[in-house]
């Protein structure tokens, strides 16, 4: 990975440039672009390559938790461009403190997990066979590892997702003669040792493909656990949930744009090159990042675009300091993003402080996904750009 080049000229002379065209006196920070000769410079990206990063799927279904996660997903997909991908979801539920009178040690007579469908990577005509399966053994989110494979048992039920379906709201119905082999599963006084929740996969067993990956919301009061007994039903709410998701690199990736997907344990590194622009005072740093958005769909199969990243300045030690959020969502194309932190990290850079080795887009951990970054690789128009307004004597 090339570094950002660290200007020679003196600092000293540079801040007492940079104090004149400021009026707050203050050498490093936003200029005033219209109170001297501003001029654009454009520096392309060195290097598009992605690199190691944490990545972290598992969390509690709650956006007031410490460790909030508002998606699983599961589902099989085949795609040569950005490599197939494979999801198990694991979901537990949390017994309500406070139960009806009778409920407690009742038999269950009827058990349906209820999931609100939010999100499909794939082909959106697919018709998923979801397995589900007891989870067993202890598991917490907390510091688990993205590729930990959970214990599970034998199959309890099959039920089909139609991703070209209007209703969202997938209603999954534990069958009678599970039920009547753990009839107080679900209502003990010991349901939060004896139930460790669900896991939701899809077989290879020769599907249709090239399938797809669905996502279920795990926020909405539509998502949740319903036991009910011969007098009442209750409302279980969802609690911890996983999803183990791996990936495998593209067969046929595209020529001209970095295959960079969400859900695996990377970020996308950016190296520029500012060597050329020399000491010189900024009034603003504009990163742009232009999209190429026709691999969002193609016929009916969809690679999601996410509505906003993170850019995050690396140094050479690999410590990463957040910079700002990029929207995906807004008018105009290319994306850009500037802020305060941006534009001071590459006047540092400009004035030969040490500062970032390199610049990183990182994709939000929740909700998760396996959303796409189409950027385009160096050498093309789509690359990677800094755009610089410095500030010359008027």
């Amino acid at each position: 990975m090339r570094r950002f080049a660290q200007a020679s000229a003196a600092v000293a002379a540079l801040l007492a440039l940079a104090a004149c065209q400021n009026p707050t006196g203050v050498g490093v920070g936003l200029l005033d672009e219209d109170a001297a000769n501003p001029a654009l410079r454009t520096v392309t990206a060195t290097t598009t390559d992605t690199t190691e990063a944490t990545l972290i799927t598992a969390g509690f279904a709650s956006a007031q938790s410490a460790q909030p996660q508002r998606r699983v997903l599961t589902g099989r997909v085949q795609d040569a461009r950005f490599g197939d991908a494979v999801a198990t979801a694991y979901i537990d539920a949390v017994q309500p403190s406070n139960l009806p009178d009778g409920f407690e040690g009742a038999t269950a007579t009827s058990v349906t997990l209820e999931l609100l469908r939010d999100y499909a990577y794939g082909d959106t005509t697919s018709v998923l066979p979801i397995e589900i399966r007891r989870q067993l053994g202890n598991w917490g989110p907390e510091g688990l590892p993205g590729d930990t494979v959970l214990a599970t048992g034998d199959l309890i039920t099959t039920v089909d997702v139609d991703l070209s379906a209007a209703d969202s709201l997938v209603t999954i119905t534990l069958p009678a003669d599970f039920l009547a082999a753990n009839p107080t599963l679900f209502t003990g006084s010991d349901f939060g040792t004896a139930f460790e929740g669900f896991a939701l996969s899809v077989a290879d067993m020769g599907n249709p493909m090239p399938g797809a990956v669905v996502g279920f919301d795990m926020f909405s009061s539509r998502s949740r656990l319903r036991v009910a007994t011969a007098q009442d039903t209750v409302t279980y709410p969802l609690a911890e949930v996983y999803t183990l998701l791996t990936q495998s690199a593209p067969t046929m990736p595209p020529a001209d744009i970095v295959p960079y997907r969400s859900g695996a344990p990377t970020a996308l590194a950016i190296g520029l090159d500012l060597s050329s622009v020399g000491t010189v005072p900024l009034a603003r740093a504009v990163l742009s990042l232009p999209l190429d958005r026709s691999v969002a769909r193609e016929g009916s199969f969809v690679r999601p675009i996410p509505a906003a990243v993170g850019v995050f300045g690396v140094s050479a030690s690999g410590t990463r300091t957040f910079l700002s959020d990029l929207s995906t969502t807004v008018a105009g194309d290319p994306r850009t993003v500037s802020s305060a932190a941006i534009t001071l990290a590459t006047q540092s850079l400009l004035l030969g402080q040490p500062s970032f080795d390199h610049l990183e887009i990182v994709f939000r951990p929740s909700p998760l996904s396996l959303d796409v970054f189409p950027v385009g690789r160096v050498g093309t128009d789509r690359a990677p750009r800094l755009l610089l307004t410095v500030v010359t004597p008027a």
